[in-house]
């Protein structure tokens, strides 16, 4: 069952599971922009707008954000795929994942290694990448594409209805 909150604010329910619902501004918030845009350019197929639904969903932009699952930050990774995918984007010499520049960029790049791992399936490619984040990408490639997850259906489908109406608004 999902429970839908406002933007900012997550809420956990049964399983961990963090439930979200756009309301109020459709710009993605201004401290985010110019990153979103730089981290989408580099990733091949990777929309700016899909990338900021996305982090919208995951985190409703709280970069200190933690579920009940144990997933951190803008971009909710687990600890193990932060250590696999975290990059120091703002060169501090570390990876921090409550650091949104490095959040935003380790998520547009594990973005394109699930592009690559779904690559040739039948569907939407950024479905299927949606799909793979969410539920993971050896579940989309045994299902052929999006998994029949209620939770990973939801997801998928949230983010590419938010992406429609998301902008990214000025970067200066």
């Amino acid at each position: 069952m999902a429970v839908w909150v406002a933007t900012a604010t997550l809420v956990a329910v049964a399983g961990g599971l963090v439930a979200w619902r756009a309301v109020g501004s459709n710009t993605v918030p201004q401290e985010f922009r110019a990153d979103i845009v730089s981290a989408a350019a580099s990733c091949p197929g990777l929309d700016a707008r899909l990338l900021a639904a996305q982090l919208e969903r995951e985190s409703g932009w709280n970069p200190n954000a933690v579920s009940a699952r144990g997933a951190q930050g803008l971009a909710q990774f687990l600890p193990a795929t932060w250590r696999a995918y975290g990059v120091d984007a703002d060169g501090d010499g570390a990876t921090n994942v409550f650091d949104a520049k490095d959040a935003i960029a380790s998520a547009a790049r594990f973005d394109c290694v699930l592009r690559a791992e779904v690559a040739g399936l039948p569907g939407d490619p950024a479905r299927l990448m949606l799909a793979a984040y969410n539920a993971g990408s050896s579940s989309v490639r045994r299902y052929r594409g999006v998994p029949p997850f209620s939770e990973t259906q939801a997801y998928v489908d949230a983010i590419m209805a938010r992406s429609l109406v998301l902008t990214i608004g000025p970067l200066s």
